[in-house]
């Protein structure tokens, strides 16, 4: 029987011989933890800091001298 893939799809190098298996990559564990000390580290959940990082400063609370905007007597 004819392919006809390869009789309508021929390429360049399709008759060479096929290249060789790939090898075949070993498994290293990962390294060890370091070992405990005695001062506490940092937990776990805490983000590092961005330098140059634009910190938000907290607005102070607006000193009402005027009267509110919305009367209460609804």
């Amino acid at each position: 029987m004819i392919d006809l893939y390869r009789s309508t799809h021929w390429r360049e190098g399709d008759d060479d011989p096929p290249p060789p298996p790939l090898p075949a990559y070993e498994f290293t564990p990962p390294p060890a933890p370091p070992p405990a000390s005695d001062t506490p580290a940092a937990p776990s959940t805490s983000r590092p800091v961005i330098p140059n990082f634009p910190t938000p400063t907290p607005a102070p609370a607006p000193t009402q001298t005027s009267s509110p905007a919305i009367s209460s007597s609804l």
